[in-house]
């Protein structure tokens, strides 16, 4: 009897803990990615793979870009037009991070040298997912949505390619790809890239890795294809469409440097495209959405300096004058001299001196003004600052404990300015366009004053400053 008790009790005990069990196993979620932060799966809507893809058999499709060219201000641009290719496409695009001030597609967060950062750091990202939206009519979704729904048969867009490369070439059979408008060879480093393509999107999959199936080559010459031919070749079952670097677009066709040995031939077309929107897709006059804390981090920035209003804010971008000037010898210093005597016209007319000065080098500035000829600029520009009794203002992360992303810094600085009665912006580039967009918000009718700009000397307050200097 005893013996009969004893193992009805442990049969009991037995089922529970198989119940149990089971239990778990059921309500287990199994990773799919090993991706070690959450990157803006809160700030994006959760993807619906439904949404405006119903007029479309390849609505499951997805692009990524590998590398954006340019610093951040040029590569959300070239995100936006990626956008527009992606909606010729019938895909989604897969949301960048940031890497420094650049953007890159997929993150390595077991990097010791690289420190990968969410967009959300400098952008409101569902808010700049809406924007994107409505003027391209396609969606980003975040890199785990990514992981998860992306089908893992890859295209890869190679448009660095040439066909003057002398490498030797591996053929078709060799190579084991499906092959769009390239020779029936592709190069070591392209068969390189594609291998590196799938490591890299390997490291955050467990199972079900991407494999590039097809390849296509945009090379660099005059010989164009289009968004639809593209189309045509990976046909109506979706893909994950990867660009190995993604330099953007002009109106109706993207275009890259061209090869050294083209001559007389700065850039060349390689994809004709549809914009889907009447809107320009260089955003100079599309007030993007920033994060909060870098509104507020520039507040406090303001704060902490003491600067009384009103004030006058001076941008000057060194970099650009750099390059400038490697054509035209002098240009930097008569720049100099023409922010020179507008300083001095303010001070006579408006009684001021209160004047915050920012440039873009620095811990967090540039990373194109590293070589001995930039360097050389910045001392040029240091000086000709000193001489006008211009206090150069950088902000310190640290002060509100915030990202110490360069990026998030330009932002801060920019928004900074952008608190200014006037603007004077000397150098070109499409950082001031930004900046002056910000600096209009809250009234279009505040005044702007360009030096050593694209747009020229725009100095009419003050009839003696009419000299420009040759551009």
């Amino acid at each position: 009897m005893a013996r009969n008790f004893t193992w009805l009790r442990w049969r009991r005990i037995l089922l529970v803990t198989i119940a149990f069990l089971l239990l778990c196993l059921l309500n287990y979620e199994y990773p799919s990615s090993h991706i070690s932060v959450d990157d803006d799966s809160e700030n994006i809507q959760a993807l619906n793979l439904k949404d405006d893809t119903h007029h479309s058999n390849t609505s499951g499709s997805f692009v990524l870009a590998l590398e954006y060219y340019e610093q951040l201000t040029c590569a959300t641009r070239n995100l936006l037009q990626l956008c527009n290719i992606a909606q010729n496409l019938k895909a989604r695009v897969v949301t960048p991070f940031l890497l420094r001030s650049l953007l890159n597609g997929i993150p390595d967060f077991n990097s010791t040298r690289r420190h990968y950062y969410p967009l959300n750091t400098v952008y409101d990202v569902p808010k700049l997912n809406e924007t994107f939206h409505t003027i391209t009519g396609t969606h980003l979704v975040t890199f785990n949505q990514f992981i998860q729904h992306a089908p893992r048969d890859v295209v890869l867009v190679d448009t660095l390619y040439s066909y003057e490369a002398k490498t030797e070439y591996k053929t078709f059979n060799d190579s084991g790809f499906e092959l769009f408008n390239c020779p029936n060879h592709l190069s070591p480093d392209q068969i390189d890239t594609a291998r590196n393509a799938e490591n890299n999107l390997q490291k955050h999959t467990v199972v079900n890795h991407f494999v590039v199936k097809k390849f296509i080559c945009l090379p660099r010459t005059t010989h164009d294809i289009t968004t639809d031919q593209i189309k045509q070749f990976i046909g109506i079952k979706p893909h994950t469409i990867v660009f190995n670097q993604w330099r953007g677009c002009a109106y109706h066709s993207c275009e890259v440097k061209a090869p050294r040995n083209v001559v007389n031939s700065a850039r060349h077309r390689i994809l004709y495209h549809s914009v889907t929107s009447q809107r320009s897709l260089t955003y100079k006059d599309i007030s993007l959405p920033y994060n909060n804390a870098v509104v507020s981090s520039a507040k406090a920035f303001l704060d902490k300096i003491s600067l009384a209003f009103p004030f006058v804010s001076v941008h000057v971008r060194i970099e650009k004058l750099a390059i400038v000037n490697r054509k035209i010898n002098g240009l930097t210093k008569c720049c100099m001299n023409l922010l020179d005597n507008l300083v001095k016209s303010f001070r006579q007319k408006y009684n001021t001196n209160h004047f915050m000065t920012i440039t873009d080098i620095g811990k967090y500035g540039t990373i194109g003004c590293t070589d001995r000829t930039c360097i050389q600029h910045v001392k040029v520009v240091e000086s000709a600052l000193t001489s006008m009794n211009l206090t150069q203002y950088k902000f310190d992360p640290e002060l509100t404990h915030a990202s110490d992303n360069p990026s998030f810094v330009s932002l801060v600085e920019m928004h900074t300015l952008a608190m200014g009665d006037r603007l004077v912006v000397v150098g070109h580039g499409s950082f001031k366009y930004q900046l002056i967009t910000q600096f209009l918000i809250t009234n279009a009718h505040k005044k702007v004053y360009y030096i050593c700009t694209e747009k020229g000397n725009i100095l009419n307050e003050f009839g003696h400053l009419d000299k420009k200097c040759s551009q």
